[in-house]
C-alpha cells in the first residue's frame, strides 16, 4: 500500500501542474480576447459624440457616428470595419455591408489601428485630423 500511494503522489502533482498551466493559458487568452474586443471598441467609437436632441434622447444615428475602415485588412474580419453601416443598417448580413462615404474613415486597417492606439499621443495627432475634417 505504501509503495502504491507514492506512486500516484507524483502523478497527482503533474496533474495539478497541468491543470494549473492550462488555466493560466486559459487566462491569458481570454485577458487579451477583452483588450482585443475592447481596444477595437475604442477605434470605432473614438472621438465620436451624439448630442441630446431633447431632454433624454439622442441625435438620430448618422453616418458619421462611428468610423469606417475598408482596407484589404477588412475582408479578414467579417467587415468589422464597416461599423457605421452596421449600426445605420443593422438587420443586414455582414456580407451585405458597405462603405458609407459619409461616415468617419479610418486611415489604416484594424491591425494599424490597434497598433497605433498602442501609442496615444500618435494616435491623438493622427486621429483628430480626421474628425477635425
Amino acid at each position: 500500500m505504501t509503495s502504491m500511494s507514492s506512486w500516484r503522489w507524483p502523478w497527482t502533482r503533474v496533474l495539478l501542474v497541468v491543470v494549473a498551466l492550462h488555466t493560466s493559458t486559459t487566462l491569458h487568452w481570454v485577458v487579451a480576447a477583452i483588450f482585443l474586443a475592447l481596444a477595437v471598441d475604442y477605434t470605432q467609437h473614438y472621438g465620436v459624440v451624439r448630442r441630446e436632441s431633447a431632454p433624454g434622447r439622442l441625435e438620430r444615428l448618422r453616418a458619421d457616428h462611428a468610423w469606417t475602415s475598408d482596407h484589404a485588412s477588412n475582408r479578414s474580419t467579417f467587415n468589422l470595419g464597416l461599423h457605421a453601416d452596421h449600426h445605420l443598417r443593422p438587420a443586414l448580413e455582414y456580407s451585405q455591408l458597405a462603405n458609407d462615404e459619409r461616415s468617419l474613415q479610418a486611415p489604416l486597417g484594424y491591425p494599424g489601428l490597434l497598433l497605433l492606439a498602442l501609442v496615444p499621443p500618435l494616435w491623438s495627432r493622427v486621429m483628430n485630423l480626421r474628425l477635425r475634417d
